[in-house]
């Protein structure tokens, strides 16, 4: 059962380089960009700005960047080696992580075959079945609050000694890393509030730990700013937050299986030893609470229930050791074949996604040198920052409401896209739009917003892909750009019946034109499965149809 012996370190070197190597996917958070972008700004100006330099629509407005050191690390890792030092970074954190749980689970005697099971549970049980753990600052949060129950664990074991006191010191740099810190304050209040078998003066000294952590959270460029706007942050929904979306059965199975053996070892442990630890339920009821209610709290709930639940369940089994030792190096022998195939099929991906973030429509503006003003819908905001830098600036991105001018903006934006039409084009004109990135909207009310939003008598569809659409205003600016790519007979976001009705009404003319812009869509873009799948369609509908030019 001894660890230290070279089979047993081997192991556990191939058991953390396949989870390393299953770290290194392609970047899907809109977040990343933008700090990438905001750490770029920093580290090349030698300056922390306060107002926001990348936006047209709130250019000079205050900006509470509570990321900034953690912007600033991760585009330190892009500059040391580019975005393999980004994966790097993003897996070095995770792996951190996972190695604070292994030692906490081997400080209770807890054998190595169980540890890898443990971390393992862990790993996938806060991941979905579709993405990695997300490389954003969130992670900072999950890191901390990692070290935190760790630290809490410890103290708890000792006394609540002498080391209590680096707490401050602690929270000083989470809330300088990310605004997450509040769910450890809170950890950490109910760890102290509810400590039970003190005395009078060493719960005085908790509190005071508590008031100085508190205070320590304020030694920040924004200070009480950023709580003000954390306030803000709080009323935002799923649609504002892709990481406060529920987690559903479908994605987490892991995550709901371990949250009902959890509770289950928790409730039956409570009933057999008839006490409760108040300050350890009210802790585990936090973070239950966020894991349930939006899929950034799944890994802080793992965090705290996996070390648990094995530690308990371990400690009832002891009477199986016997078997154990039979099974082990089974198990490990398993593990290692496992951990082998999953660094042997490792493939470094492309790191900006095409499916999320459309990759080509940039270069498409950055080729025709298209000057703007631009819209771009939310979710791209985060990568236009990193890949225009400001110039062209962004319309809107994911940093509403740190942004102060975004606040009013992201409302009135959402008021005019899904009202009617008089009212977006009213919008677009009040920031005098000449150029506007968007993305699809499902169950539209109308058989294709195209048609209603950029009326072709205003606008023309010069670009179109997978993930975004991507108009031009017709003026005279863009009279020639507009001459060589529009797409005047298609409209990709039109519905099957809708458009075959169009059709219908087509001369072969018009047919012609169509088949050739689809073809050319193809063409620019082969792994399109909408350009692909309408020119199936359209080759199928139209019996006639040329033979695409050569």
């Amino acid at each position: 059962m001894m660890d230290h012996c070279r089979p047993h370190q081997l192991f556990r070197l191939l058991f953390y380089a396949a989870f390393f190597f299953a770290l290194i996917d392609p970047i899907t958070d809109p977040d990343a960009w933008l700090h990438l972008a905001s750490g770029k700004f920093m580290v090349e100006n030698w300056t922390l700005p306060r107002v926001d330099v990348f936006s047209l629509t709130a250019y000079g407005t205050p900006w509470i960047n509570t990321y900034w050191l953690f912007a600033i690390l991760f585009y330190g890792a892009y500059k040391w080696a580019g975005f393999i030092g980004v994966l790097c970074f993003h897996a070095l954190l995770v792996l951190t992580v996972l190695w604070i749980q292994e030692k906490r689970l081997k400080d209770s005697g807890i054998p190595l075959f169980i540890r890898a099971c443990a971390l393992l549970i862990l790993f996938l049980g806060s991941d979905s079945l579709t993405g990695g753990w997300g490389k954003q600052a969130s992670l900072i949060s999950v890191l901390f609050t990692t070290f935190l129950l760790a630290f809490i664990n410890k103290w708890q074991e000792e006394g609540w000694g002498k080391s209590i006191w680096m707490s401050p010191f602690l929270f000083m740099l989470w809330a300088n890393l990310h605004r997450g810190f509040l769910i450890g304050l809170m950890v950490l209040g109910l760890n102290f509030i509810f400590a039970q078998n003190l005395e009078r003066k060493k719960r005085f000294v908790l509190l005071t730990v508590l008031l100085l952590c508190l205070g320590a959270t304020l030694a920040t460029p924004f200070g009480i700013k950023t709580y003000f706007m954390m306030w803000d942050d709080m009323v935002l929904s799923s649609q504002h937050i892709k990481s406060w979306d529920r987690p559903t059965w479908a994605s987490y199975q892991v995550f709901w299986c371990t949250f009902i053996i959890f509770w289950l070892t928790f409730l039956f442990q409570t009933i057999k030893t008839r006490r409760i630890r108040w300050n350890q339920l009210f802790s585990f009821l936090l973070l239950s609470y966020l894991g349930v209610k939006h899929f950034f709290g799944v890994p802080l709930f793992m965090a705290a229930a996996v070390p648990y639940l094995f530690i308990q369940l371990w400690n009832k089994g002891r009477n199986l050791v016997k078997i154990y030792d039979k099974i082990s190096p089974i198990g490990l022998a398993l593990f290692s074949m496992a951990a082998l195939f999953s660094i042997y099929s490792t493939r470094i991906p492309n790191v900006v996604d095409s499916h999320i973030f459309p990759v080509r429509c940039f270069d498409f503006i950055e080729n025709s040198e298209i000057k703007g003003p631009f819209y771009n819908d939310y979710l791209f905001g985060g990568y236009w920052m990193w890949r225009f830098g400001g110039t062209p600036p962004v319309f809107i991105d994911g940093r509403y409401p740190a942004v102060e001018g975004y606040k009013d903006l992201f409302i009135e934006m959402e008021r005019a896209r899904y009202a009617q039409p008089e009212h977006w084009h009213k919008f677009l004109k009040k920031y005098s739009i000449n150029a506007a990135m968007v993305k699809y909207i499902f169950n539209s009310p109308y058989p294709s917003l195209i048609e209603v939003q950029f009326p072709s008598k205003d606008w023309a569809l010069v670009y179109w892909d997978d993930v975004c659409l991507f108009f031009l205003r017709r003026i005279p600016e863009h009279r020639e750009l507009i001459d060589i790519w529009e797409y005047r007979e298609i409209l990709p976001d039109a519905g099957i019946h809708y458009f075959t009705e169009k059709m219908n009404g087509m001369d072969r003319k018009r047919l012609e034109r169509l088949f050739s812009e689809t073809h050319r869509a193809v063409t620019i873009n082969p792994e399109s499965a909408r350009a692909k799948n309408w020119l199936d369609f359209i080759t199928a509908v139209v019996t006639t149809a040329p033979r695409p030019p050569k």
